[in-house]
């Protein structure tokens, strides 16, 4: 579980150079990941069997809210869908669902919310 400030030294370090042991479970938060590292991380993913999550979650939700594994969408990074006992809603100025793919504020529910 690390930010990606971390991820950038730890891979500076050969993290995922060849030879070495890798972890098998890397959770990627605290901070917004770039589209570069998304990429490393996914391909250390597929050519090293390392299972990347970016994990987002503001401090009224006790840490990690929602998950967004890097098989599930290589090309970008993703906040992901919300875990276990938690609704995650994307809503408008007046409170309303926006569609898909469009911008408004992140509302998390549940039994994790503080």
């Amino acid at each position: 579980n690390v930010t990606p400030s971390y991820l950038r030294e730890l891979t500076a370090a050969g993290l995922f150079a060849a030879g070495r042991h890798h972890p098998g479970l890397l959770l990627v938060g605290g901070e917004a990941i770039s589209p570069a590292a998304w990429q490393e991380l996914c391909a250390a993913q597929q050519d090293l069997g390392v299972t990347a999550y970016n994990v987002y979650g503001p401090t009224e939700c006790t840490v990690d809210a929602l998950y967004g594994r890097c098989a599930d969408r290589p090309e970008r990074p993703v906040v992901g869908r919300p875990g276990r006992n938690l609704r995650a809603y994307v809503l408008d100025d007046a409170l309303r669902p926006v569609p898909p793919g469009m911008a408004g504020e992140l509302y998390l529910a549940g039994a994790q919310v503080a």
